[in-house]
């Protein structure tokens, strides 16, 4: 079972000739395990790239950060059928395919919608345990725990400090 998306929220993005949602099954093309498989690696990605930024995965609560992460996989899990049934951005005649493949393209999607996603979801309340900036740091100590000066320091490049205290 896949974190998010569902076969039904795929079927609905890719219609029918008559216009009706695609209904997935053991004799389609995608089979329904073929699209559940799709599912299951798309949130796979999807929660990778949101645990690089700091959330606890899978993103369950709050339903507003669910809705969208289910959409989104949804979206892009709908691309790659329409790809595998000859049209759309991953079908045979995109050129865009043919350099990165459809997993290298979906990667890009995942990370660029999670960067511009990432403080909404927070904001939202989806569990954050650490900024992806956290990891930015200084040594201060050398390998026997003396004090190490600073790379840069104050006036090293000609600015002059005003000490407004004093």
């Amino acid at each position: 079972m896949s974190d998010y998306g569902t076969l039904a929220g795929v079927g609905a993005l890719v219609p029918t000739v008559s216009g009706t949602a695609y209904d997935f099954a053991a004799t389609t093309n995608p089979t329904s395990t073929t699209v559940t498989r799709l599912l299951e690696q798309i949130s796979g990605v999807v929660n990778s790239v949101l645990a690089e930024h700091g959330f606890t995965t899978p993103i369950t609560t709050p339903a507003d950060v669910n809705a969208a992460l289910d959409g989104f996989v949804d979206q892009e899990v709908a691309a790659i059928v329409a790809g595998l049934r000859g049209s759309g951005r991953f079908g045979p005649s995109s050129k865009s395919m043919v350099k990165m493949g459809y997993m290298g393209l979906i990667s890009k999607d995942v990370a660029d919608f999670i960067e511009l996603s990432k403080t909404g979801f927070e904001q939202l309340g989806a569990a954050r345990s650490r900024d992806s900036a956290e990891g930015i740091g200084a040594r201060t100590t050398d390998a026997s725990g003396d004090d190490v000066a600073p790379i840069f320091q104050r006036e090293a490049f000609g600015n002059v400090t005003t000490d407004w205290d004093s």
